[in-house]
């Protein structure tokens, strides 16, 4: 996720698992809105912080299958400590996201929300594990069934910690609540620079 590097179609169509034709498709779109060019080494973005601007705004958290629900916990780092442990040890995927990598990539912003990414339904017995309790008043946890695996690529260990690429959690931090906006601003300050300064 290089915002200034070129990249071919036949590349991205692979490495996201979308159809060549698809891909074309977006391609195209993306070229008549000005947001990409073409070059001899591929295509890349004409201006990368505009291009992660129109993906922010487009982009929808809601596709996902979102399970709210609690686990005790002191606060948000903890919680996420917790929930990654068991998660490792049951050898289910997974990556922190939103407030959670925001605040480990960062240290800006604590939380109490602690949202996670798995690539499939939590059986009960991890629910058990976990000490999950489905309910979405006062939600401490949000696990989260992505729609596209895409949402991993990038992921990184973050103090033990499995967590999204910063643009994801950039991406996510849209439709999250408590200091989710602070914790966006902080890590386009920190982490994504590069999308603005080229």
């Amino acid at each position: 996720m290089e915002p200034s590097k070129a990249v071919r179609q036949r590349v991205i169509a692979s490495s996201t698992g979308l159809n060549e034709g698809h891909t074309s498709r977006v391609v195209g779109k993306l070229l008549e809105s000005g947001l990409i060019e073409r070059a001899a080494d591929g295509i890349r973005a004409v201006d990368p912080g505009t291009l992660l601007d129109a993906w922010r705004e487009e982009y929808r958290f809601d596709r996902h299958d979102v399970i709210r629900g609690h686990i005790s916990a002191g606060d948000g780092n903890s919680l996420t400590h917790s929930i990654a442990k068991i998660l490792s040890e049951a050898d289910a995927p997974y990556a922190a996201t939103a407030l959670a990598a925001a605040w480990l990539w960062t240290r800006h912003a604590g939380f109490r929300l602690s949202t996670v990414y798995l690539t499939s339904h939590p059986s009960a017995g991890l629910k058990k594990a976990l000490g999950f309790r489905e309910e979405p008043r006062g939600a401490n946890t949000w696990l989260v069934v992505t729609n596209d695996e895409g949402v991993l690529d990038g992921a990184e260990f973050i103090d033990g910690i499995r967590c999204v690429h910063p643009v994801q959690a950039y991406l996510d931090l849209k439709d999250h609540p408590e200091r989710a906006p602070e914790a966006a601003v902080e890590i386009r300050r920190k982490l994504l620079r590069g999308y603005d300064e080229l």
